[in-house]
């Protein structure tokens, strides 16, 4: 699971941490972000600005495939 985290993150701490929680809440989550194509630092911004720091929010658009979530991180 670590190296997951490392590879999907990119060297970007703020999706280090948010990556961790999204594992607590449901460790698909880390494999959907891979399918929507969303890492490192897209990560974050999805989190941060998009999300609005809510990882309740993030983790459901991460789910349902937000197209205003995927649009935010491009």
């Amino acid at each position: 699971m670590k190296s997951r985290i490392i590879e999907l993150a990119k060297g970007n701490p703020g999706a280090v941490t948010v990556l961790v929680e999204l594992i607590r809440i449901n460790p698909l989550l880390l494999e959907t972000l891979e399918e929507l194509n969303i890492r490192g630092p897209q990560i974050w911004v999805a989190y941060k600005d998009w999300a609005k720091m809510d990882m309740n929010k993030l983790s459901e658009g991460i789910m349902t495939g937000d197209p205003e979530m995927i649009e935010a991180t491009k």
